[in-house]
């Protein structure tokens, strides 16, 4: 198995699907991807769906915060509570 560490945008929505868009350009996609926020998150799995990818069967995502918008999303963002 092999592990990749990335660090990743910065709290703004510019840079939300930025930073997805920089991993898409990767030859391979990670298996799991931790976010450090819900809205970093929000943004990875928006990005995937824009290039025809699905969550969590291509790319499973967890995020960070807990954040109450995160339960509306289809399927619902696993997130650790902060």
């Amino acid at each position: 198995m092999k592990f990749a560490f990335y660090t990743l945008g910065c709290k703004t929505n510019q840079y939300e699907t930025q930073a997805m868009e920089q991993l898409l350009k990767e030859k391979t996609l990670p298996r799991v991807l931790v976010c450090g926020y819900d809205y970093l998150a929000m943004g990875a799995i928006r990005c995937l769906y824009d290039h025809g990818l699905s969550v969590p069967e291509d790319v499973a995502i967890l995020g960070m915060d807990d954040i109450m918008e995160a339960e509306f999303l289809n399927p619902p963002l696993s997130s650790i509570s902060a």
